[in-house]
């Protein structure tokens, strides 16, 4: 069985690993190829190769079907994959694509089918689009100073140290990959699932100067943060610590000027994975509830 935390920016990254290092001997595909950029790649290999970037192991081939299983695993995330012999453009098989269906969305803010589409989406619209994209953003307030923004980080981080006392909880020294990064537009996209809705996360956005352009409504988020209230406990001063994280990453404008505002898309606002990336009617509907725009 193909892992369901396979998604599509992790096929696009197999490929690439592909055209860098070429197909194993016998891994060469026979009956069927994906096409992605007028290049052929081998199914199964891929979705093996992909594996590899998510869950660290090749997927053992005889764990899986070479065939309808590896092609309408593809085809689900919005590849093509055609038949070799004849040239004809392969349908997903129902069989699977039922399974797939059945299992797509899950009802919490963690739907790995729904994250896929918001991908996809964003590719379609936006073009070269980069997964989990590391650039140095430091977590230290201090490593602020001398810039404009530092009076309002000041600010923000010493309510968010009077909220329950924690005063540590930039342990980090600088900031994990960001979600998405829209290279072309300089945008960085972050998914906030509902643990990014909490009392402190309402206590800075609360504080955010006036000057600060966000791609996303703040007085809709801190209203969600309000409701929503998550609470982390792992460790205790978790919410305090994503907070933030989340500041620093929507103060790149005023931190970094070649950073267009940061998007914020709430996953559980929609069943993202309701939508049809090739369908121009869902693009322009995924636009209007996402938000995003370049």
């Amino acid at each position: 069985m193909i892992p369901k935390n396979i998604l599509s920016g992790h096929i696009v990254q197999a490929l690439s690993c592909i055209d860098n290092e070429g197909v194993p001997k016998g891994r060469q595909g026979r009956k069927f190829t994906l096409r992605y950029k007028g290049a052929g790649y081998p199914p199964k290999y891929t979705v093996s190769r992909a594996n590899l970037i998510v869950n660290r192991t090749h997927l053992d081939p005889d764990t899986f079907s070479g065939g309808d299983e590896s092609n309408t695993f593809l085809i689900n995330l919005g590849f093509e994959i055609f038949d070799i012999e004849t040239g004809a453009q392969i349908l997903p098989d129902p069989h699977y694509l039922n399974i797939a269906r059945s299992n797509a969305h899950t009802n919490d803010s963690r739907c790995s089918e729904c994250k896929n589409t918001i991908i996809e989406m964003l590719r379609g619209h936006y073009g070269l689009v980069k997964l989990e994209h590391k650039f140095y953003l430091s977590t230290q307030l201090e490593d602020y100073k001398g810039l404009r923004c530092y009076p309002h980080l000041k600010k923000i981080y010493n309510a968010l140290a009077a909220f329950r006392g924690f005063t540590g909880f930039n342990r980090a020294k600088s900031l994990k990959p960001c979600d998405i990064y829209l290279v072309e537009q300089d945008i960085v996209v972050e998914l906030d699932e509902l643990q990014h809705f909490s009392k402190a996360r309402a206590i800075a956005l609360d504080n955010y100067p006036p000057d600060l352009t966000t791609g996303f409504d703040r007085s809709r988020w801190i209203s969600l943060a309000k409701s929503i209230d998550s609470k982390d406990p792992d460790p205790e001063d978790r919410d305090e610590q994503r907070a933030w994280y989340d500041t620093l990453r929507d103060f790149l404008p005023l931190i970094d000027r070649t950073f267009a505002p940061t998007h914020r898309i709430y996953t559980n606002d929609f069943e993202w994975c309701s939508l049809n990336p090739k369908n121009e009617e869902d693009r322009l509907l995924f636009i209007d509830k996402s938000g995003v725009r370049g």
